[in-house]
């Protein structure tokens, strides 16, 4: 016994090395002491041909180093890019402000949604400009594929699009769009070069083409009535 534990200790000790270093990766799941397993089994399978000692901890120290410098940074990588992801599935059917004039050729575009800035690309292919408001139909990687829509994602202490406060429309006049209907909830409104989802302040419905008073917001919908000569 003492003999055999003479003639493999090294090779004794880097399997136990190889196998220490898997239990305490699986009890703290850090990506670090998992690269010290590959490196210790290289060494065990170096040990029986290279009996010195000082060989086989250089090959292991070497190798362990590459593998954490480089397999750790690529592993966290993906699963970095799998968690934005899974972030960015809940984005499907939100609205946001085009940042960047999406032009799906160039390979160009970008989209503000709560107060995050996404790579974006056009569903239909066609180029959104910058100020556009977008719905987000679905993902594609890291992409958001969108397209323009009526509904403005505003607050009261603003909006996605640079310089301009949902506040500041109150008693502007613009022109539908959209015939406003509260009850099937349709309706759209142009203002200061935007076309906002819109409903009646009154309830009555209002048809495209007729200029109107904003009276009020909720949520992303401007409150308008037929503006009075």
């Amino acid at each position: 016994m003492k003999e055999f534990l003479v003639q493999n200790g090294a090779f004794i000790f880097w399997a136990a090395v190889a196998l220490l270093a898997l239990i305490i990766e699986a009890m703290t799941a850090e990506l670090v002491s998992c690269w010290f397993a590959p490196s210790a089994l290289v060494a065990m399978i170096l040990s029986p041909f290279v009996k010195s000692i000082w060989i086989q901890l250089i090959v292991f120290l070497g190798l362990s180093i590459l593998l954490l410098a480089v397999g750790r940074t690529i592993i966290k990588k993906k699963l970095d890019l799998r968690k934005a992801n899974l972030n960015a599935d809940s984005l499907i059917g939100k609205t946001g402000v085009i940042q960047e004039a999406v032009n799906n050729t160039y390979e160009t575009g970008s989209v503000k949604i709560a107060g995050l800035v996404w790579t974006a690309r056009s569903a239909s292919g066609e180029e959104i400009p910058a100020g556009t408001a977008v719905v987000i139909r679905e993902i594609q990687g890291v992409k958001l594929i969108c397209e323009p829509t009526a509904e403005v994602p505003v607050s009261k202490s603003g909006s996605g699009r640079p310089g301009l406060n949902a506040d500041s429309l109150i008693g502007k006049s613009g022109v539908v769009q959209e015939p406003i209907n509260n009850l099937a909830e349709t309706g759209s409104v142009k203002i200061a070069g935007l076309v906002w989802s819109a409903r009646s302040a009154g309830g009555e419905e209002i048809p495209a083409g007729t200029v109107v008073l904003i009276r009020n917001i909720q949520g992303v919908k401007l409150i308008c009535e037929p503006k009075k000569d």
